[in-house]
């Protein structure tokens, strides 16, 4: 089933503290041929990998391209290029429908795309199979997967069908890859429906453009930076300590780079980009700035930098860095280590719905009111800026709280600070077509009046709260 997307928010995300966990080691690269794999043209197959239960035909005929090299064709490490996750990366277009394109990227074994149309707007999605090993196989060309779908354009970043997912068997085909719905009733941005690889560079889809010229970091920042790249910094990173939900950072020799975070229970955080280094620098260490955006939060770009110190150990510590460079990416004294896509967990169906982190708000639990023009329920920004809050709920106990996006992860954070944080609301004086609402803080002291409007004379126009300021919100649904 699929979801048309109703509502347009640009996201900027902003970093500040993230996570550590433990380093297991690097892995080899493997080498991989060239040209594609059909059934006529079958490599040979070592290891002793078994084919699960649920995979089609593994007998000695995989389907897919085998990779020039570790680093096509999305530009970054694939961990196995002929392994079912490998074959399965690349730029596709739905057959019929040359407007509704398909990204697949592996990382770390796992899988996600992002699906971009032209009638329902954009959205990540996150394949689950049934076992770790699943995606590993060299020789199968189809799995039934578990599928979670989230788009910043419904439902903020978070899961669809509360985080239930759909379900659909997912092949590999002579042209590219096909989708069949199993049929669990839960949204996805997918549906039954077949897609034709294109043999184009990956990076350039509208809501993720990762790899635009507009975002190339020159013409982003009013700061000198040089087309070196320090020999320290190609490679994947991750911060020193014993947390699993640690992000990966991954340079490339071709100035990309990519942030990568996951929680079983949670939204993946991608965020790719291109980086170079900064001309200026304090003696002793480097600094890299670097334009993301991320993987279902559109393409608004963040801009981060890393400074960072070598170690004779071969790790990374990390350093305060010049804000004129962008926010920074890892905290004073993070220590960077390095490691290999192997080390990156692998997630499948028996990962999801188990609690982790714990999330201060989810939307879907506030009061509501049959009345169009009651402000109760949690309202949106339809647009937002850096620093500014980002959505308010208004609840039937007359208060009301205003909300941060939390860094990364994209949850809700209730404001502690500025001029909207949290109070009091009551009726103020209304008109013809809307209703008004005055707010004041914890103090008493009043903060703004909102109104609830829409066009009366549009019977198809939403319904709008707006402050005195200007913000302006929708209802979210």
């Amino acid at each position: 089933m699929k979801r048309k997307i109703l509502y347009a928010v640009t996201l900027l995300t902003v970093t500040s503290a993230l996570f550590g966990c433990t380093i297991l080691g690097v892995p080899k690269t493997s080498e991989s041929g060239s040209d594609v794999i059909t059934s006529e043209n079958t490599p040979s197959v070592s290891g002793d990998w078994n084919a699960p239960e649920n995979a089609s035909e593994a007998a000695s005929a995989p389907i897919g391209p085998v990779r020039k090299d570790a680093y096509d064709p999305d530009g970054f490490y694939t961990l196995e290029s002929m392994s079912f996750a490998g074959r399965a990366e690349g730029l596709y277009e739905q057959k019929g429908n040359p407007g509704s394109k398909l990204e697949i990227y592996e990382v770390g074994g796992n899988l996600y795309g992002f699906v971009d149309t032209e009638d329902n707007g954009f959205a990540a999605v996150e394949f689950f199979a049934d076992n770790a090993d699943d995606f590993a196989s060299p020789i199968a060309n189809s799995f039934d997967v578990s599928v979670l779908t989230f788009s910043i354009q419904s439902n903020l970043t978070q899961y669809w069908s509360g985080g239930n997912p759909a379900t659909f068997t997912m092949s590999l085909t002579e042209e590219g890859i096909a989708f069949k719905d199993l049929g669990s009733g839960n949204e996805s941005m997918l549906e039954t429906s077949e897609y034709i690889r294109l043999d184009e560079e990956m990076g350039h889809l509208n809501a993720f453009c990762y790899r635009s010229e507009d975002y190339d970091i020159a013409k982003v920042i009013d700061k000198g930076v040089t087309e070196e790249i320090p020999a320290a910094i190609p490679g994947m990173w991750r911060i020193l300590g014993d947390n699993t939900y640690a992000p990966m950072v991954e340079f490339t020799d071709d100035h990309l780079v990519q942030v990568y975070m996951k929680n079983a229970s949670e939204e993946v955080v991608l965020l790719r980009g291109n980086y170079a280094q900064a001309t200026e620098y304090t003696e002793g260490q480097i600094t890299v700035s670097m334009v993301l955006v991320g993987l279902g939060n559109g393409s608004s770009p963040a801009v981060y930098n890393l400074t960072f110190s070598e170690n004779t150990d071969g790790t990374l510590s990390c350093h305060d860095g010049d804000f004129s460079y962008g926010e920074d990416l890892f905290w004073d004294g993070a220590m960077l280590i390095p490691i290999g896509e192997r080390d990156l967990p692998v997630y499948t169906k028996e990962s999801l719905g188990k609690a982790s982190l714990d999330v201060t708000y989810t939307p879907g639990n506030e009061d509501k009111s049959d009345d169009i023009y009651s402000p109760l329920g949690f309202w949106t920004l339809t647009d937002i800026t850096i620093g500014d809050f980002y959505a308010v709920e208004f609840k039937a106990d007359r208060t009301w709280n205003a909300y941060l996006i939390e860094p990364i992860s994209s949850h809700f954070v209730p404001c502690t600070e500025g001029e909207y944080v949290s109070g009091t609301w009551e009726e103020a004086e209304g008109g013809r077509g809307y209703k008004a609402y005055s707010l004041k803080n914890e103090d008493g002291n009043f903060v703004t009046v909102a109104q609830v409007y829409s066009d009366e004379d549009d019977e198809n126009s939403d319904v709008r709260m707006c402050f005195q300021d200007g913000h302006i919100f929708e209802r979210f649904y």
